[in-house]
């Protein structure tokens, strides 16, 4: 969706394996993307619970 918008992926010498990307807007601005590291199922302000 990013690249979609103008964004490019930008190699800040942060290495593979990382739980982030660095990427840059297209006037040059620098932020990172992080991966989730919430299970699966997981939302945003609502736990999910079973019974």
């Amino acid at each position: 969706m990013l690249l979609g918008l103008g964004a490019v992926k930008v190699d800040v010498g942060q290495g593979p394996g990382r739980s982030w990307v660095v990427m840059a807007d297209p006037e040059g601005d620098e932020f990172c993307v992080l991966r989730t590291l919430a299970p699966s199922g997981w939302r945003i302000g609502r736990e999910r619970r079973t019974r």
